[in-house]
């Protein structure tokens, strides 16, 4: 009985060494996997470091960036950790071509190289940035009360000029700022709107603040005198030089 008590003690033994040593293979294997190279492409963020005084016309946000390293950093690999920075700092105006390297992007580990960079040339335009003051140009829509007029001539804007900021290719050809269009629709006496200042382009910023209030005198009369216009079409007004 002794015998065959010791014979299953030995029986048992040699399982748990078996069942030992297979997990400590498949674990070594596993660690090991978790080591092999290997590599992802994320979308990385673009930043510029550009002069004062320097605006970017048309600039790429971001580019694809392919990165290599060990598996289990790979796989934890957050794409907003990967930026690209491009210094601009010693380039002049106009239109410039950027080549893109490894060196050109931060990565979040000391194990993870970059492969590749797609585009790996940047083509910018770098202009000047200008800031100048415009007249407001009120727009009119819709269809007065019967009968109703717009008093042109007599229509007032507060302010009447507003401050923009961009690249001097664009404001330089500005001669004015259009407004957010008015409806007329209904109106038959005289009543003020608040509108909004519009951009001319994404580059250019309104300074300050974008709205400016519009006060429409109106007319009941039967007459089509020339400072009078009724609604139905889109009108413009360009402001008096005083106002």
């Amino acid at each position: 009985m002794n015998e065959r008590n010791g014979d299953r003690r030995r029986l048992w033994g040699l399982r748990a060494l078996a069942l030992a040593l297979a997990f400590g293979l498949w674990f070594g294997i596993s660690l090991s996997n978790r080591d092999v190279p290997t590599s992802r492409e994320v979308e990385a963020s673009v930043t510029y470091q550009r002069p004062e005084g320097v605006i970017l016309i048309d600039q790429p946000s971001s580019v694809r960036v392919t990165v290599s390293g060990p598996e289990s950093e790979i796989r934890t690999l957050l794409p907003y950790l990967v930026q690209v920075v491009v210094d601009l700092q010693d380039r002049d105006l106009g239109f410039v071509s950027i080549g893109l390297g490894p060196e050109d992007v931060i990565l979040p580990h000391p194990d993870l190289s970059v492969t590749s960079i797609d585009p790996n040339v940047l083509k910018l335009e770098m202009d000047r940035a200008m800031t100048r003051t415009l007249p407001l140009e009120p727009s009119f829509t819709g269809e007065p009360a019967a009968g109703a007029r717009v008093l042109l001539d007599r229509v007032t804007l507060d302010p009447p000029k507003a401050t923009v900021t961009g690249p001097a290719r664009i404001l330089e050809g500005l001669e004015k700022l259009d407004l957010s269009p008015i409806s007329l629709d209904g109106h038959a006496l005289d009543f003020s709107q608040t509108v909004t200042v519009l951009s001319p382009h994404s580059l250019v910023q309104v300074q300050g603040d974008s709205r400016a209030l519009v006060r429409v005198p109106m007319d009941l009369g039967a007459g089509d005198n020339g400072g009078q216009a009724r609604g139905g079409t889109s009108n413009s007004l360009r402001p008096e030089p005083g106002l």
